[in-house]
């Protein structure tokens, strides 16, 4: 949102908020449509197993078909859970559109080794169906490029958000207990009101202050041509910045490695390593002009 903000000179506070809310909502759908999309591959394996059986001539094997993989009890207590259920009706929420993936992924689960033997073996715990279950997500979703691709065409705003929404989906699941009913929360996205109001107020301190942070930025860059410098490392020091500067609950380190992590992401190869020192050199600075201030112990 904020190299959005920047590019875009008549862009408002007003205009980048609503972006970003917008943005945190289809976050939210890409977290719901994960999970669907395990109950789709399940639900079109109970449909495979229904014509089979409904066949003029049936086999022996398609009159009395291994359910193992439809009966799971994790993937049914999140079918039936009312938190799912809700959040997908609500926000109208589907695979319609593209029913062939999950066929797509069916295909391929059956190819899986770990299916072959979860669907052999002789008993299973409700920790083995669980594991299972995330088995499928971390073998066949979280590397696929067909899958990023898929759902970048549902929407343009999950191209950066694969990697924390898989690992909440994940955290998710490992929460299912063989005890829970329909109605046990499904947990959420962001752990509370908290996470979003701070993400506001971050966007909007850093847009307010960003010439100011931009020029603390260049005038701390030695023995370097600003003009080369990527216009995003520039971008993730100046929001880096103004969290140390304006947030004074947050560690310092914290954010050095929240930085560094993002700067790998979105910007060069070589970047993390310049980021990390010329932040190091404005933070030093900023702490003998006492610009930085962390409540709490061990909190610099």
């Amino acid at each position: 949102m904020l190299y959005a903000n920047t590019k875009n000179e008549g862009s408002s506070i007003n205009n980048s908020d609503k972006e970003l809310a917008f943005s945190l909502d289809k976050c939210n759908d890409l977290f719901y449509n994960v999970l669907l999309l395990l109950t789709e591959i399940k639900d079109h394996a109970a449909m495979r197993i229904d014509i089979a059986k409904n066949k003029k001539f049936p086999t022996e094997a398609e009159k009395n078909p291994n359910t193992r993989f439809i009966a799971n009890p994790v993937l049914l207590k999140l079918s039936d859970n009312q938190d799912f259920i809700g959040y997908i009706s609500n926000r109208n929420l589907n695979w319609n559109d593209i029913q062939e993936t999950p066929r797509l992924y069916f295909d391929r689960l059956v190819k899986e080794d770990f299916y072959k033997e979860y669907m052999s073996a002789e008993s299973l715990t409700f920790q083995d169906h669980k594991k299972f279950v995330l088995d499928i997500i971390n073998t066949l979703l979280v590397n696929d490029d067909d899958f990023y691709a898929t759902m970048e065409e549902k929407s343009i705003y999950w191209n950066d958000d694969f990697n924390y929404v898989f690992s909440m989906v994940i955290k998710a699941i490992k929460r299912i207990k063989e005890e829970d009913d329909e109605f046990t929360s499904m947990g959420k996205l962001f752990s509370n009101e908290d996470d979003i109001s701070f993400s506001k107020q971050l966007l909007h301190k850093a847009i307010l202050k960003q010439v100011e942070l931009r020029e603390l930025v260049k005038s701390n860059i030695t023995n370097w041509d600003v003009d080369r410098i990527a216009s995003m490392d520039i971008l993730i020091m100046t929001l880096a910045l103004c969290e140390i500067i304006e947030f004074p609950s947050i560690p310092v380190k914290v954010t050095f490695d929240e930085y560094i992590d993002i700067s790998k992401f979105y910007s060069t190869k070589k970047s993390s390593e310049f980021i990390n020192g010329v932040l190091d050199k404005i933070v030093k600075v900023l702490q003998k002009e006492e610009k930085v201030v962390k409540a709490g112990r061990g909190l610099m």
